[in-house]
């Protein structure tokens, strides 16, 4: 739309017997297509910070272990709606106190899943 508004004014402006003196009612155009030109960009916004959530202490089953787990709170980094950034965790089986390593990773957030 812009482009095509100023190839207009750059025809007229080279239109033969076209005047472009102040005052002129073809210069008012002309220098209001050319400020149209001329304005700034908008901006972006900034992108949204991730915010972290708290996760507290829960206990969830862990199928490869065959058991119950204890999950220590911590702290989670939500990247969307549906998914958050995992740190690596050390998970505690119910039964003997076992750890087990879980590795870092997107997951859905800690409301919505099952597992550690």
């Amino acid at each position: 739309m812009k482009r095509s508004i100023v190839l207009m004014a750059l025809a007229l402006s080279l239109w033969p017997g076209g005047s472009v003196e102040a005052g002129d009612a073809m210069a008012a155009a002309l220098q209001q297509v050319k400020a149209l030109a001329m304005r700034p960009v908008p901006s972006v916004p900034a992108p949204a910070q991730p915010r972290e959530e708290w996760v507290s202490e829960r206990r969830v089953w862990v199928p490869g272990a065959g058991g119950f787990a204890i999950v220590p709170g911590h702290w989670e980094r939500r990247i969307s709606a549906t998914q958050s950034s995992v740190p690596p965790l050390t998970i505690f089986r119910e039964d003997d106190r076992r750890p087990l390593a879980v590795p870092a990773g997107e997951r859905p957030p800690a409301d919505l899943r099952s597992g550690p």
